[in-house]
């Protein structure tokens, strides 16, 4: 499995458990819970550790010089795009798949997908991108990793579910992209981005300024890797 490949790296390096574990700013104990397996190792942990190891993140899930079956670990897990989505720059096609530079792809265990309701071409609605600013705090913070459902099927007035959180795209040239809970007041054409952060107000976004609901709403969070737990 990958922990195999990512302790096989941290000893190639040269370095020790406990070095890595710094580097990613990382209570030690944690970290050798998730590198056996005793806890989960989300995304963004995942990502820090590449960085630190100064490798790519998909050397993490080579079978190279490790005991890792790659055909079956591609049957358990589903490799997830990770997109450079931070901002408003290059965003306009988010979900019609014009995406801004891809980069990594990061597995998901296909059994725990399936227990979202994600398998076949579902799963090919997902992305992942990261949160940006405070406005979700404590929900989300700044640089977390989001997974994203941006299917048509979530991205209609009648499928939003009342107080869940999505990705929406707002501002003055619409460009910008934001993570928000939505209350939507569709005989009046309204939605209500709310903030998890009381320091934020809630913003009323009037729906007549875009040309189809599908340009507002991108899609929902269905997952957030969270690192400060």
């Amino acid at each position: 499995m990958y922990l195999e490949k990512v302790k096989k790296l941290i000893e190639l390096k040269g370095l020790t458990q406990s070095d890595v574990a710094a580097a990613c700013g990382i209570n030690q104990g944690n970290f050798n819970k998730m590198l056996n397996a005793k806890r989960p190792m989300y995304v963004h942990t995942l990502l820090k550790v590449a960085e630190v190891l100064q490798v790519p993140p998909s050397e993490i899930f080579s079978d190279t010089e490790t005991t890792i079956d790659s055909k079956t670990f591609l049957d358990e897990h589903a490799m997830i795009p990770f997109y450079k989505i931070d901002a408003a720059a290059g965003v306009n096609g988010i979900a019609n798949k014009d995406f801004p530079e891809k980069e990594t792809d990061m597995p998901f265990k296909r059994s725990w997908l399936e227990s979202k309701g994600y398998k076949g071409e579902r799963i090919d609605k997902l992305i992942l991108m990261r949160a940006k600013g405070e406005s979700m705090e404590p929900t989300i913070a700044d640089g977390e990793a989001l997974l994203v459902d941006i299917g048509e099927n979530v991205r209609t007035p009648e499928s939003i579910e009342k107080g869940r959180v999505y990705v929406v795209r707002w501002g003055i040239t619409k460009e910008d992209i934001s993570v928000k809970r939505l209350y939507l007041d569709w005989p009046r054409k309204i939605a209500i981005a709310v903030s998890d952060n009381p320091l934020f107000k809630e913003v009323e976004v009037d729906l007549t300024e875009y040309e189809k609901f599908q340009d507002f709403v991108l899609g929902r969070v269905i997952w957030v890797g969270k690192e400060n737990i």
